[in-house]
């Protein structure tokens, strides 16, 4: 099954030039609602046969859910099924300055998988380390109980999960679906340029790279697998396993993203506030758009509609 979706960003030229999407951990969401159980929930896992120590102690109270929270391993990447919200262009794409992405790829029904898998979309994650699915809108935040059957952190993990698809009824317009990703199979994670990075970097004697977010200097630090083998080459695994304890993971400003097929980009769509400077750099950089093979001529700007609230996308030429 073919779909297709869209990502609202104020990052459209990092995106053309580093087909990746940040995935947003969850004390980063700007939901207060996100993941938080509700009180027939917590009543219910504190009054059935056995609730476990584990479950009890995180329903004790919000700053236990919350430390549980920070532990829980996984990120959301969201996109939309509408290129053209008004909302959206001022909240995701800096007040209609910056862009949208239309990404068409596969969504298979697979045997082995609870939820649809997605083909064509991810650059490299293995099937099994992300969940898909369409948020749902509600008045409640109740769940289906039924669905759970672990003990402990695993308890937890399933109900969050299962949270990671409710929002309330006020964010409907959004039309969102989400993959919730495991973060340990991130691409790449950024980190501040500083003294600490770089310092950590050297110890593994790993070459810096460094890139730029929204104005912000980071340093590009591999994915786990490659600090190991690198930890292990130098003879200094008990460094590693004190910077993974301490170091990068415990830094708020760090940021993680996972890779894109360029071949599942087949719109643009700029927004009606871009500087005319920024449009030309991205029409005129063709080695840069050369790589989305189905970009093909769909690029767009938006334009202000000359009698409703509406946006019009009018076709850019390509030089």
């Amino acid at each position: 099954m073919k779909i297709k979706l869209y990502k609202y960003t104020p990052h459209i030229e990092s995106f053309l030039k580093k087909p990746m999407l940040r995935a947003t951990r969850t004390k980063h969401l700007n939901d207060p609602f996100e993941l938080k159980p509700n009180l027939e929930l917590v009543e219910s896992l504190v009054t059935s046969d056995a609730p476990s120590e584990t479950a009890l102690s995180l329903l004790s109270g919000d700053q236990s859910f919350a430390e549980f929270k920070l532990s829980y391993n996984k990120g959301i990447i969201a996109l939309s099924e509408c290129h053209d919200n008004l909302l959206m262009w001022s909240h995701y794409a800096d007040e209609h300055r910056g862009g949208v992405v239309e990404f068409t790829f596969d969504l298979e029904n697979q045997s082995h998988a609870r939820t649809l898998v997605q083909r064509g979309f991810f650059q490299e994650l293995a099937d099994n380390n992300y969940q898909y699915g369409l948020v749902r809108y509600r008045k409640n935040r109740s769940i289906d109980l039924s669905m759970i059957d672990g003990h402990g952190y695993k308890l937890w993990e399933q109900i969050v999960d299962q949270l990671g698809f409710i929002k309330s009824k006020d964010w409907m317009y959004e039309e969102e679906h989400r993959f919730l990703v495991n973060m340990d199979y991130c691409n790449k994670t950024y980190v501040p340029d500083d003294k600490l990075s770089r310092e950590t970097m050297a110890l593994f004697d790993i070459p810096i790279e460094s890139d730029s977010v929204g104005g912000t200097n980071y340093i590009v630090v591999p994915p786990e697998h490659i600090l190991k083998k690198a930890a292990k080459h130098k003879e200094c695994e008990s460094h590693l396993e004190m910077f993974l304890q301490s170091g990068f993971p415990m830094r708020t400003e760090y940021l993680q993203f996972v890779d894109i097929k360029p071949d599942c980009v087949t719109g643009l769509y700029l927004g009606a506030k871009m500087r005319n400077e920024q449009v030309e750099s991205i029409l005129s950089d063709t080695d840069r758009l050369a790589k989305f093979q189905n970009l093909k001529k769909d690029i767009y700007q938006a334009e202000v509609h000359s009698l409703n609230f509406d946006l019009e996308f009018k076709p850019l030429v390509v030089t």
